[in-house]
């Protein structure tokens, strides 16, 4: 009976060792892609401020992969590739490129096309809407070369949510709004460097449709 205690005692301690170590990696990462938006953002604006809202919720992304999620639990293929194809998940022209003979897509860019696929399934779903997340981001940890103007004194703000990552943490999803912009941008970790991958317009997505509204697809 002692001997299973401990043995107890030891895995909760492992996987709470392990857990802390996997929460402090994937908060390195939030400010590494942060700080390598805000930096892209800092050359576009030619050095001027740059209007952050701290706020860095996720639910429109995690509301994205909600709907993502009852449309598979249809089990129509149909539904699923269309709703797939409609987001930007599977691109048929992609697709076809892939398959020509003079296709000049390189190996690393076919095995990425199909491993970003594969992520969009429903034991995936339940792991990166898990991941809903409400807070700020901490000012401290933002690159002091950027300055950051007053969000209440600009028209130019813009809003950058924690990042949702995949299991095998190579995967990024974080929302981006500007007044004039709406996107959910997907990073890939290549060769431990973040790089855009995608960028998959919000309006065009619409990931607040209603669950009733699903079979209209």
């Amino acid at each position: 009976m002692v001997i299973c205690q401990l043995v107890l005692l030891v895995i909760n301690v492992f996987a709470h060792n392990a857990y802390g170590q996997s929460t402090i990696k994937q908060d390195t990462e939030d400010y590494i892609l942060l700080n390598k938006f805000l930096m892209s953002e800092r050359a576009f604006l030619l050095d001027k401020p740059v209007y952050l809202i701290l706020e860095n919720d996720n639910s429109s992304v995690i509301e994205f992969f909600n709907v993502l999620r009852e449309v598979e639990l249809t089990l129509d293929a149909k539904k699923i590739d269309s709703v797939k194809e409609r987001y930007w998940i599977k691109e048929p022209s992609v697709i076809v490129k892939i398959k020509e003979d003079n296709d000049t897509s390189s190996q690393e860019e076919i095995d990425a096309f199909y491993k970003f696929d594969s992520i969009f399934n429903l034991k995936d779903y339940d792991y990166l809407i898990s991941q809903i997340h409400q807070g700020k981001w901490n000012i401290k940890r933002i690159n002091p070369e950027i300055i950051l103007g007053d969000e209440r004194d600009s028209h130019r703000y813009i809003r950058y949510s924690k990042p949702i990552y995949t299991r095998d943490g190579r995967w990024a999803f974080i929302q981006y709004n500007s007044p004039t912009a709406s996107s959910i941008l997907v990073y890939l970790l290549n060769e431990e460097r973040w790089e855009k991958y995608k960028e998959m317009n919000f309006y065009l997505l619409s990931p607040r449709i209603k669950k009733e509204k699903i079979d209209k697809y």
